[in-house]
């Protein structure tokens, strides 16, 4: 990837982060005149200390890199790099900054622009910078892709607030200005009187919202004979978020991906082989999951050694660090990789960013993607047959990165899908793999790493004999979900149609705060864009014989369960089993299986759940959040429940009550 297309994905990655860190993008505002050279562009307030005593600290801490600016005039860039070269990695500049008490209405609305290491972002101090001179905090992250001094330019302007702020802001600029000194009137200053925009936050809620078209304008700071150094910036410290430095197997380093969800590191492995990670300080200990595969990971200083006995997919959590986990792909060898030239073969070759849009394949066609080519896009197919999507490169972003439609025989294996960040508002918030009406689709050794809500990993929708095998998924939603029903707010597909013959085996599942590890969902529904009820609850006859097998769920971060039956409408959902699940770090419910009504029913009854084996199951922890069987009414109720030798905790359940499981409307649970 160029270092022009770096600069784009993080650029727009930070976009997401605007609610919970204040952090945009932007393009810069008009350039204000700068001081003369006898001005005076930086002042000390009086806790200035206090951002040496930061400094120091960071640098004490030895994850720190220094580099102290001072900032001149409003618009004016200042620059700087690192006191020494910075690895490829994933960094967060940290800010520090205040403003006098007199300057408190001038700061509202001030934004930081900061740029590093190829990413662009705002630091927004009008919402945190603190009263009676203090100094406050804010931070950028960025993305560092190759080794050396990573220069960083500064400079500040004003984002849109309330009407009630900018007015005290014009106001306190008035005072302070040689024209109007502190007898200036009071006035009424609107967004648009101030040159200021479009709200930040109703630019977000726009579908069309792009970073180009999001702005700053400095002109209600410009206020004629402003002293320049009214608001203060007092330094920088650059903190190393990711700990893994460098990723080495049998010897030969492998490049690794530096993401906002942690690093990413793949590699061919025919048999047993010896993984090295190089970390950025001393490491206290390692959590390698899933744990069920007993790789036991040897610790000297701030190096770890894994001993791997064949291919797998891990998640490797450096002292307890899940936000930034290297996820360690040790993939088969793929001796069957076609030719670039080959008939039918639509090639991406490796060390390529290609930016491809969408990708439209016919039948008899294969995709190959390989290892060390990104490709920035989404691969799609509708009434096709004998289709594959072949690899072990990245497909990144895309609004649904795999989609099939009413296709036969398909087969999708290898490739790593990596969903990073909106590139606008709505992209990326859909469903990862959607397999709708669809029959003989097998997803096999596939990679998805997202942090993007409505994500699910796998969809099936409508669809039957549909095999999902020896997969990751790290998701924010579900990892893998089984679908009836129309499912218009996705795509205008009528998918009303019977599922069955489903496999979900050996599979790492982590699922995020919107969904579940595995989960049937049959009730659900929302206003589409057009305020249209849609949902995809289930008109059909059944949904059956689904399996899910030998599958660790690592994380699960949903309350809502490691395994979910959701039903709404008519149907009956029977015949599943979801054996050999093992659940390393639960939050949620062991199983969560309702009956419930949906504002989209057709009908003024509601469908069954019947016939549900649960068995040979391990959670780990003794906390279990309660499980849940509740069934509609005494004629919809949920029928043949089965737990088989069910243990968390260490303690088998052979009750109700040693799950804590809540009922209502529900017949024949039995415990073996």
């Amino acid at each position: 990837m160029s270092r022009t297309d770096r600069f784009i994905s993080w650029r727009i990655v930070l976009i997401t982060g605007l609610v919970a860190f204040g952090i945009g993008t932007t393009a810069l505002a008009a350039q204000c005149k700068a001081p003369a050279p006898d001005e005076t562009p930086v002042a000390v307030v009086a806790d200035a200390a206090a951002a040496r005593a930061a400094l120091d600290k960071a640098r004490a801490s030895g994850q720190a890199l220094i580099a102290n600016v001072t900032l001149g005039h409003e618009g004016q860039l200042v620059r700087a790099k690192t006191a020494e070269a910075l690895s490829p990695g994933r960094y967060r500049l940290h800010v520090l900054a205040a403003c006098t008490a007199k300057d408190e209405a001038i700061g509202e609305g001030v934004v930081l622009r900061l740029t590093a290491g190829g990413s662009q972002g705002v630091c927004d101090p009008g919402a945190w910078i603190p009263r009676q001179a203090g100094l406050a905090a804010g931070s950028v992250d960025f993305i560092v892709d190759k080794s050396g001094q990573i220069p960083i330019a500064v400079d500040w302007g004003v984002r849109d607030s309330s009407k009630d702020s900018l007015a005290r802001r014009q106001n306190a600029i008035n005072q302070l200005s040689l024209k109007g000194g502190p007898g200036a009137p009071q006035i009424e200053v609107s967004p648009a009187d101030a040159g200021l925009g479009a709200d930040m936050d109703d630019l977000l809620a726009n579908e069309s919202t792009t970073a180009e078209n999001l702005r700053l304008a400095p002109r209600a700071l410009a206020g004629e004979g402003l002293p320049p150094y009214r608001l203060m910036f007092a330094g920088l410290v650059i903190e190393r978020l990711s700990p893994v430095v460098k990723v080495r197997i049998d010897g030969r380093e492998c490049v690794a991906s530096y993401t906002s969800m942690g690093v990413i590191a793949g590699f061919d492995l025919a048999q047993a082989g010896k993984v090295e990670l190089e970390c950025k300080g001393p490491v206290q200990g390692v959590d390698v999951r899933p744990k069920s595969l007993g790789i036991r990971p040897e610790v000297a200083g701030n190096k770890v050694t894994l001993p791997l006995k064949g291919p797998a997919s891990l998640s490797v959590e450096i002292d307890g660090d899940i936000k930034e986990p290297l996820f360690l792909f040790a993939d088969p060898p793929d001796p069957e990789a076609p030719k670039p030239d080959a008939p039918g073969v639509k090639f991406f070759a490796a060390g390529k960013f290609h930016d491809a849009g969408r990708i439209t394949v016919k039948s008899d066609e294969t995709v190959y993607i390989e290892r060390g080519a990104v490709v920035r896009g989404s691969i799609f197919m509708d009434e096709v047959k004998n289709v594959k999507i072949l690899g072990r490169g990245i497909i990144e972003g895309g609004t649904r990165p795999i989609e099939i439609r009413r296709a036969e025989d398909v087969l999708v294996e290898g490739v790593t899908l990596l969903r990073p960040a909106f590139h606008n508002v709505l992209e990326s918030r859909h469903w990862t793999i959607p397999i709708l009406r669809s029959d003989r689709v097998t997803v096999r050794g596939v990679k998805v790493v997202s942090e993007n809500r409505w994500d699910d990993g796998v969809v099936v929708v409508g669809s039957r004999d549909v095999t999902v095998e020896k997969c990751f998924f790290r998701t924010q939603d579900s990892c893998v979900a089984i679908k009836a029903g129309g499912v218009t707010y996705f795509t205008q597909l009528d998918c009303q149609r019977d599922v069955e013959n489903v496999a979900v085996r050996e599979c790492v599942l982590w699922n995020g705060p919107h969904g579940n590890g595995l989960e049937i969902h049959t009730q659900q529904w929302l206003s589409d864009w057009m305020g249209k009820q849609t949902g995809f609850e289930p008109r059909v006859t059944h949904i059956r014989k689904v399996r899910f097998t030998n599958n660790d769920l690592i994380h699960g971060v949903a309350p809502g369960g490691a395994f979910a039956i959701r039903h709404g409408d008519q149907g009956t959902v029977g015949d599943v089993i979801c054996e050999d699940l093992r659940v390393e770090d639960p939050v949620g419910s062991l199983v969560d299986f309702k009956i419930l009504p949906s504002p989209c029913n057709r009908n003024a009854g509601c469908g069954l759940i019947r016939g549900v084996v649960v068995r040979n199951i391990r959670v780990e922890g003794k906390d279990i959040p309660p499980s849940v069987l509740s069934g509609f009414d005494e004629t919809h109720p949920i029928e043949g429940v089965v737990f088989e030798n069910v243990q968390a905790g260490g303690r088998k359940w052979t009750k109700l009550e040693d799950g804590a499981i809540q009922t209502k409307f529900v017949t024949g649970v039995e415990f073996r």
